[in-house]
């Protein structure tokens, strides 16, 4: 009797089933799976489902990502991992710890700057440094390699033309 009432689910598939024992907890953000602290979902003795923002890692990655430095971030080599992880990283920290070197800089449509930096493992990146147009919270977008003029690049990379981004900025 112990074994069905601690049986989360059961999906039975040609012959097997799958059965998963219920959770002691589960971590959400946004309806994803995610912590920070512990893993995202947790079970009885030493396992655990492991993600960040909805992006999964094992355990030993995830350990290594909440103790890694804003550079290892950066060289992390999984793209959707790294995401994940410099979500929680204030981009402040980013763009002060991080070798770059400036391509462009604007202040029109609400100011950005275009770095080109070099990440271990990885070889040559581009970011792009901007505040969201409806707050003063700090972003930073990885852009083409090609990429030598802030607002041409953010056109680009919206399928539009510079004059249609300027002309979205101001309405």
């Amino acid at each position: 009797m112990d074994f069905v009432t601690n049986v989360s689910f059961i999906i039975p598939y040609e012959g097997i089933a799958f059965v998963s024992e219920t959770p002691l907890k589960i971590n959400w953000d946004n309806g994803r799976l995610h912590s920070l602290t512990e893993p995202a979902v947790k079970y009885d003795g030493d396992y655990g489902i492991y993600s960040i923002h909805g992006v999964k890692f094992t355990k030993e990655q995830w350990e290594k990502a909440i103790k890694a430095t804003t550079q290892e971030v950066i060289s992390w080599e999984d793209i959707d991992q790294r995401s994940a992880i410099l979500q929680d990283r204030p981009v402040e920290e980013l763009l002060k710890t991080l070798p770059k070197k400036l391509i462009d800089k604007t202040e029109e449509c609400g100011g950005y700057e275009l770095y080109e930096i070099e990440l271990e493992k990885i070889g040559k990146a581009k970011i792009m440094s901007y505040k969201g147009w409806s707050s003063e919270k700090p972003y930073v977008k990885f852009v083409p390699l090609d990429s030598t003029d802030c607002l041409e690049t953010i056109a680009k990379l919206r399928g539009i033309t510079v004059e249609e981004f300027k002309e979205a900025i101001k309405s």
